[in-house]
């Protein structure tokens, strides 16, 4: 049983597979951004490699994708990890993420502490500013 996709991943494992079987790399992030209307493409890959669809091998610039259904692969071969998964490095993340943790945070205020600010919303764009100036549009507040 498959699980349930989106239709970005659909579209993703389309582009994915396609690319396998014409034996070509790996699209990036961005090219699978363009082909969807999107930002980036690498949450979408990465959802689809927690549902077990796919199996990503990160290289330090370029990375490979397998398909689980058939086997088959993008082409590419990984020469050197990505930094984040070298050995040495697994210890200095660690700690870092430890000491991001010990941090002391600042007491959280209450709203009703902080000083109310009146703001407008722009007439052309929607935005909330102040002053007499949006500062998304750049337009001046009759």
């Amino acid at each position: 049983m498959s699980p349930e996709l989106t239709y970005n991943e659909k579209a993703v494992m389309a582009l994915l597979e396609s690319a396998a079987d014409a034996g070509v790399a790996c699209p990036s992030n961005t090219a699978i951004g363009n082909r969807l209307g999107m930002s980036g493409g690498s949450e979408i890959l990465s959802s689809l490699e927690r549902k077990g669809l796919i199996k990503v091998e990160r290289g330090s610039s370029k990375r490979v994708v397998t398909i689980l259904a058939t086997g088959k692969r993008t082409a590419g071969e990984i020469t050197s990890l990505h930094w984040r998964l070298r050995p040495e490095n697994q210890g200095k993340l660690k700690a870092r993420a430890g000491e991001r943790c010990e941090k002391k945070r600042p007491p959280e205020r209450l709203v009703e502490d902080l000083p109310r600010v009146e703001q407008a919303s722009c007439f052309w764009c929607g935005t909330r500013f102040e002053g007499q100036r949006c500062g998304n549009c750049k337009r001046a507040v009759r």
